[in-house]
């Protein structure tokens, strides 16, 4: 897992190098408001002109008046600005450069090296938008980053990205103002209790197994019963009525695959039931606020 994070950070800082992190390349950068533009004409007429996109898409220029600008490339602008110009000056020649990018709102989340609040230049990606938060942790699931968007999911498998960041067919995504990204983790808590060597709360593999649990625990103690093994959900347990249903009762040859917030109980001897699992009642709750649920 390590690695293959020090693998993905690495591509990222070798992407980084290679393209125009900020802002995004001119060619498909998308205008809108906020996009500060230098406009330059020159010929029989020489004049240079600094405007920004206004909350309505606008360009606000002297001598031909408002020009729509949201939703144009600068090519496109650019044909647009000589047709408007050709109407007032001869063969007239445009430069236009995009100066500041309009700024995006970004929040980053999950297992990130720095969690938080970003503003970005619009054009900016998913993988520039991880290399400025620091980069996904050793822990992260890069198989499925999601971003929220308007009310929907967008799910990207980054892991499929990395192993050829320049030619590879699945495209960085783009991002817009008030994306919402989440780096889930690769690992899933675990509570483990009874009769094993160390009992606790246990991050294992996402699809991790029930030996894997009980292994992370220490093993068996001598008194465990292996064969009456029983998973239950911590928020059943940690309930003011906590209803005891039983996900799993068995041993290990059943190789359960446990989920996030499961717990692993292991008895001392066939007489035992519900009850000695209600009585740790107590001990779940703080289990369920550390497992996060």
């Amino acid at each position: 897992m390590k690695k293959r994070i020090v693998t993905f950070m690495f591509l990222l800082i070798l992407l980084g190098m290679v393209v125009n992190i900020f802002p995004a390349e001119a060619d498909s950068y998308i205008l809108g408001p906020g996009d500060l533009l230098e406009i330059v004409l020159w010929g029989r007429v020489n004049q240079k002109f600094s405007a920004v996109v206004n909350e309505n898409g606008l360009l606000e220029l002297n001598l031909i008046g408002s020009v729509n600008a949201e939703g144009m490339t600068i090519d496109q602008l650019t044909e647009v600005l000589t047709a408007e110009f050709s109407k007032y000056v001869k063969e007239p020649n445009i430069i236009v450069t995009l100066t500041r990018a309009r700024q995006l709102n970004v929040i980053i989340l999950g297992s990130i090296r720095t969690p938080g609040a970003y503003s970005f230049p619009a054009g900016t990606t998913l993988v520039q938008a991880l290399i400025k938060a620091g980069n996904p942790t050793d822990q992260a699931d890069l198989t499925a980053i999601t971003i929220k968007r308007n009310g929907e999911t967008i799910v990207v498998n980054m892991a499929e990205f990395t192993k050829d960041p320049i030619t590879n067919s699945i495209e960085d995504v783009q991002l817009q103002n008030g994306d919402s990204i989440i780096i889930p983790s690769a690992m899933v808590s675990i509570a483990v209790l009874g009769e094993v060597n160390r009992p606790g709360v246990y991050q294992i593999p996402k699809g991790g197994s029930l030996f894997e649990a009980v292994t992370a625990a220490g093993g068996f103690s001598r008194e465990a019963v292996t064969g009456r093994i029983t998973v239950y959900e911590a928020q059943d347990l940690a309930a003011d009525a906590p209803t005891g249903k039983e996900i799993y009762k068995g041993g290990l040859e059943g190789n359960l695959r446990l989920q996030h917030g499961q717990v692993v109980f292991v008895p001392r001897n066939y007489f035992w039931d519900i009850g000695i699992v209600v009585s740790l009642i107590s001990v779940l709750t703080g289990i369920k606020s550390l497992i996060g649920l």
